[in-house]
């Protein structure tokens, strides 16, 4: 399974347009001791993308830093 975005910027756009959905953006940071920052990472991915997340998350071993968007209806 592919575990990493391949759209360009201008598909990105392109997909939330057609989408035609609300999106709400987020950005956050949380300190926080991770023991497997690349298994956390994948296991992120594989939720988030199905809840049609898109944007940048960082890990790391002392936390965790994102900017995001997700349609409205999917923010619970």
């Amino acid at each position: 399974m592919q575990l990493y975005n391949t759209l360009s910027a201008k598909e990105r756009a392109e997909l939330i347009e057609k989408a035609g959905k609300d999106r709400l953006t987020l950005s956050f940071y949380k300190y926080a001791k991770i023991e497997n920052p690349q298994e956390f990472r994948d296991q992120l991915f594989i939720v988030w993308n199905s809840l049609d997340v898109l944007g940048r998350i960082y890990v790391a071993t002392e936390g965790i830093n994102g900017q995001l968007s997700l349609p409205a209806d999917r923010f619970q």
